[in-house]
């Protein structure tokens, strides 16, 4: 089983102003758990060659490329030798306050971080038409591969949003797989040709050290209530527009 978890923003108590954001303190302990409990840790470029069922598999993802990500959260992870991957807008990489450059991806990409693709505006790709989509993709990884050197196999949806059409386009540009919002835990799919749709398991600001235990515990059973009430978000998002239901977010997230 890979267990992938979701982060965004690691942050010191007082910086804390939404669910999203993890307690600096908090991610220590969890990266710890990770690292006594003797988990086989991977990013993106193990995830391919993992073939053992019977391991238990931690991925380590964060999501747009803040610039905590660099600060807070890869000195815990380098101290404690651990892998993990960002994806990163590209557009926002040495353009917005708060996210990191280039120069610090760079040597994040050099201590076993991964970096890779979460498109290049953010822009929701089932909100766009296929060439858009495309577009949003490829520009991205090209962006990443300039700055790099490494072109990105995997692709991070902006908000979790996942059209129908979203697979075969990734597979006519080389991705490898996808990773959504989707709750649960992936298992092995060795010697598969086809792209893998990988569930996550979002870290907030609510998973206190227990809670993040109890992760571990479960399999992917456990999340078919979480899954039903993504399913019926997603419907939601279908009805009232993912612009509408995204700024309606924004607003209620901080007390989430």
């Amino acid at each position: 089983m890979i267990y992938v978890l979701m982060y965004h923003r690691i942050l010191e108590k007082d910086q804390i102003d939404s669910a999203y954001d993890v307690d600096i303190d908090e991610f220590k302990h969890q990266m710890q758990f990770i690292r006594e409990s003797g988990f086989n840790v991977l990013n993106t470029n193990d995830i391919l060659k993992t073939q053992k069922e019977d391991n238990k598999c931690v991925m380590i993802t964060f999501d747009d490329g803040y610039l905590d990500n660099y600060e807070n959260a890869f000195p815990v992870l380098k101290d404690l030798g651990l892998k993990a991957t960002v994806f990163v807008v590209t557009g926002w990489i040495n353009h917005k306050i708060d996210f990191m450059n280039w120069s610090q991806l760079k040597e994040m990409n050099n201590s076993n971080i991964t970096i890779e693709s979460h498109t290049d505006s953010h822009r929701f790709l089932n909100d766009l038409n296929e060439d858009d989509a495309i577009r949003e993709i490829t520009e991205s990884r090209k962006i990443i591969e300039n700055n790099l050197d490494v072109l990105p196999e995997f692709l991070s949806c902006p908000g979790g949003r996942v059209s129908s059409n979203l697979l075969p386009i990734c597979c006519r540009l080389g991705i490898n797989g996808v990773f959504t919002s989707i709750p649960g835990i992936n298992t092995f799919s060795a010697g598969s040709s086809d792209i893998k749709e990988y569930k996550r398991i979002l870290i907030s600001g609510n998973t206190n050290y227990k809670s993040f235990e109890k992760i571990f515990q479960k399999n992917d059973q456990d999340y078919i209530n979480s899954r039903i009430k993504y399913n019926l978000k997603n419907i939601l998002k279908r009805i009232i527009g993912n612009k509408l239901y995204y700024s309606i977010w924004e607003i209620f997230k901080k007390n989430v």
